[in-house]
């Protein structure tokens, strides 16, 4: 594994676009990217789904402006969202994103157990030098 550093581009499998890592510690990274059309289109399908939107146009116009994020656990080898059910922090900017880091090493927060998955870093398409 190498050395990922602040503002990178990190690739996970299975995805076509990176994320920008916006904040680290030594056991946390936090990374983000705008929302994409095609991309996201199961999570832009998943909000009409459940009733937040009439329609993938409506609920795309309406979330372009939110990035999509995930916070890796070097440690327990898992990425996912916060623990929080409303956003406390605003993770397309970097002194949000230093803030969650801070409360990730508190303990108050923490990468939610309901929603991770395993890390899946694409190394290959991830350079780190």
């Amino acid at each position: 594994m190498g050395k990922i550093k602040i503002n990178q581009g990190v690739y996970f499998i299975g995805e076509s676009l990176p994320m920008t890592v916006m904040a680290k510690s030594d056991r946390y990274i936090i990374c983000s990217r705008s929302l994409d059309v095609k991309e996201d289109e199961d999570l832009i399908s998943d909000e009409v789904k459940r009733g937040a939107y009439f329609n993938k146009h409506e609920a795309y116009k309406d979330l372009k402006e939110c990035p999509v994020y995930s916070i890796l656990d070097l440690e327990e080898n898992v990425k996912g969202p916060d623990s929080y059910i409303f956003g406390m922090f605003d993770y397309s900017n970097s002194d949000d994103c230093e803030e969650a880091i801070a409360e990730l090493e508190a303990e108050e927060m923490q990468v939610s157990y309901r929603n991770r998955s395993n890390l899946n870093i694409d190394w290959e398409r991830t350079k780190t030098n």
